[in-house]
């Protein structure tokens, strides 16, 4: 993973759990605040193309509190956008204000139609300074 300045991956995480394997752990994609406010959370979406067999027809991203049912109140989700594929790259930027708490992670959340490939994915949010993707 790139640079993680605001330390906002953690190995160890606030419940406990080690995250083992940045590559292949949901949790590596978790930011776990520090503090309660409003928080301001920006990505960078990069797709892959479409597989020539199939391929997809739309392609969706939504920020998340509690991705992965670790609270009482799981899969809040904000910003949900569902977009068509454009001839040309798929690539945006993805900015939004959403209040945090500590105990409650937050995660970017995307997903595309095209029925042979996996679908939902959390990715890592890093600093604008540091942009990288578990």
């Amino acid at each position: 993973m790139a640079a993680d300045w605001f330390a906002m991956h953690q190995a160890v995480q606030p419940d406990g759990y080690m995250v083992s394997d940045w590559a292949t752990d949901d949790r590596s994609g978790l930011i776990w605040p520090s503090k309660a406010g409003w928080g301001h959370l920006h990505a960078m979406i990069q797709w892959e193309p479409a597989s020539s067999t199939v391929g997809y027809t739309e392609l969706c991203d939504q920020y998340v509190r509690d991705p992965l049912g670790l609270t009482p109140n799981p899969n809040d989700t904000t910003a949900t956008e569902h977009r068509t594929p454009t001839p040309g790259g798929q690539y945006y930027v993805k900015n939004h204000g959403v209040f945090v708490a500590p105990g409650t992670p937050v995660a970017l959340r995307v997903t595309h139609n095209e029925p042979l490939r996996d679908r939902w994915r959390l990715y890592a949010l890093t600093s604008a300074a540091g942009w990288g993707w578990s």
